[in-house]
């Protein structure tokens, strides 16, 4: 009896340690449990997108044009837009590039020696949803100047019949509207003698004579050429000795006669010489021009005038 009692009593024993070591595995396990959830990792947050921009900006300033180069980040088209600086809302002139990463832009048509302002707008696609970056920029033109020479004259009638015409010329440039009648109202202006007989030509570089003319910082887009030619029977016959910067016109009195004539050149643009290799070639001018004075009801004096018009644009000291 007493080994029955210790039997069932062990048995008991041995029940109630397992039930004591189940309910400490499932306190381990919902502690476990809990533990998970205070413990775990929040997801990272999203990269910043870099914003569209421009990269590698360089330009190439003329004195009537303007290139831009540069790259974007991301493909997009770029919308160029320039005004002059001194111009608070007006724009000058805009440009549209193709969807790309590698721009190219070229503005022309620009007045020399003059501040402007661009700003370059990235246009990016539909898949792009980030910000885009304005690009400004601030350049100035060079100035424009013009050199003019006298290469030859041939005097078709001298109009003096017993020797040769006792001439005085006089070369002027300048804007194509300004008075020429009244001294002083060209930018340059150079004045010789030369007895020159009918059938005759003459240069005036090799008689050791001025003969080149020239302004810098030319801000107007046509010019002028004048000449004059005042001729008398003889210096000590003359009535009438005119000033050295002014355009005569046609006209005589007593022993001495006058003729005159001009042309107007355009010197503007980016477009002087077309077949250029570069844009500093194509708005740069070597040519040459020629003045035909003919005969008028006043004066037998004719003449033609020859020489070559330079136009180049350089930076300002």
């Amino acid at each position: 009896m007493p080994r029955i009692i210790m039997t069932l009593s062990a048995a008991l024993f041995c029940l109630a340690a397992s039930n004591a070591a189940a309910q400490t595995s499932l306190a381990v396990a919902k502690d476990y449990k809990i533990r998970r959830i205070v413990t775990k990792v929040d997801p990272a947050p999203p990269i910043k997108k870099i914003p569209l921009q421009v990269l590698n900006f360089k330009q190439n300033v003329g004195g009537s044009f303007v290139e831009f180069e540069f790259a974007s980040n991301y493909k997009a088209a770029a919308l160029v837009n320039l005004r002059n600086a001194s111009s608070s809302t007006d724009l000058d002139d805009a440009e549209l590039t193709s969807p790309g990463k590698l721009h190219r832009v070229s503005l022309v048509n620009l007045q020399p020696n003059t501040w402007y302002e661009a700003q370059i707008d990235l246009l990016p696609s539909e898949s792009f949803n980030g910000e885009a970056l304005p690009y400004k920029v601030e350049f100035k033109t060079l100035q424009r100047h013009v050199y003019v020479g006298i290469t030859n004259i041939h005097v078709f009638d001298d109009s003096d019949e017993l020797s040769a015409g006792d001439m005085n010329f006089v070369f002027q440039i300048g804007d194509e509207h300004g008075n020429f009648n009244a001294p002083g109202n060209s930018w340059d202006f150079i004045n010789f003698d030369a007895d020159l007989h009918s059938g005759t030509s003459f240069n005036p570089a090799h008689a050791g004579r001025p003969h080149f003319l020239a302004a810098e910082n030319v801000n107007f887009d046509k010019l002028k050429i004048a000449v004059s030619n005042f001729e008398t029977d003889g210096h000590q016959y003359a009535s009438y000795i005119p000033p050295t910067d002014m355009y005569l016109g046609s006209g005589c009195l007593s022993r001495s006669e006058w003729n005159s004539g001009f042309i107007v050149v355009d010197i503007a643009g980016s477009f002087l010489a077309p077949g250029a290799e570069t844009a500093q070639q194509r708005e740069s001018m070597l040519q040459p021009f020629a003045i035909m004075v003919p005969p008028t009801d006043e004066t037998d004096l004719h003449y033609l005038v020859e020489g070559l018009i330079s136009v180049g644009n350089y930076a300002s000291n």
